[in-house]
């Protein structure tokens, strides 16, 4: 064992091959019990403490002096320091604005707030290229951009430019949810007593479609409304 977790001046190769597989399982461990917004948003704070994570549990892979059991202590101290800020941005708005930033605004009813770009080094073209990934072409249809502490770019558009709604329309419709039937040629029976329907009814609805076998079947999809998706292998 001391050729995993010591301090070791030349590894063998099953030495690293063993530290490897306790890296993959720590950064899982971790990864899996923080905040899943550190994952998904990745402010600042978060991007900080991704990369020291990171860094720590590479180290005793990438040199055998490095005693592997010693990345074990700060690897716990991020964590719980990052837990404890966390909860602190969570019930303190000050503590969070310091660790996670505010809200930008980047166009302000229709107009650009050049001080706002300069300070993230934005300039025109980056803006409209932004603004296109949105499938936005003018700008003057945006009513409030707004850079997130995430990076993302929100954007409100002008009222006579918002796309036209359901509700707009005094519409009603139905929401529906697709659930997977039948993935690669196999009847996932729970899912499709969650649909409501028996194999009987899909059997007919196959047939219908000339199909005979769940084999032939790549993927199938039936929603709340009873629209079966199939895709053919």
């Amino acid at each position: 064992m001391s050729q995993v977790f010591g301090s070791i001046e030349e590894i063998t190769l099953t030495g690293y091959a063993i530290r490897t597989c306790l890296v993959g399982l720590i950064m899982f461990t971790v990864a899996r019990f923080i905040a899943k917004r550190a994952i998904s948003e990745l402010t600042t704070y978060d991007f900080v403490f991704a990369w020291i994570l990171g860094a720590l549990t590479v180290a005793p892979v990438l040199d055998g002096k490095i005693s592997f059991t010693y990345t074990v202590v700060p690897i716990c101290t991020l964590y719980f320091w990052h837990t404890v800020l966390s909860l602190g941005s969570k019930y303190n708005q000050t503590v969070s604005d310091f660790f996670n930033g505010k809200p930008l605004i980047i166009i302000n009813q229709g107009q650009i707030v050049k001080e706002n770009l300069k300070k993230h080094f934005i300039n025109a073209e980056i803006l409209l290229a932004e603004l296109r990934l949105k499938d936005i072409a003018n700008i003057a249809d945006v009513d409030y951009a707004i850079l997130e502490p995430n990076g993302q770019l929100s954007i409100l558009m002008k009222p006579a430019a918002q796309p036209v709604t359901a509700k707009a329309l005094n519409l009603n419709p139905a929401s529906s949810i697709a659930t997977l039937i039948i993935h690669d040629g196999i009847l996932l029976e729970k899912n499709l007593a969650k649909c409501g329907v028996d194999r009987t009814w899909l059997d007919d609805a196959l047939k219908q479609q000339g199909i005979t076998s769940y084999r032939n079947v790549y993927l199938a999809t039936l929603d709340s409304q009873k629209q079966l998706f199939i895709s053919l292998n």
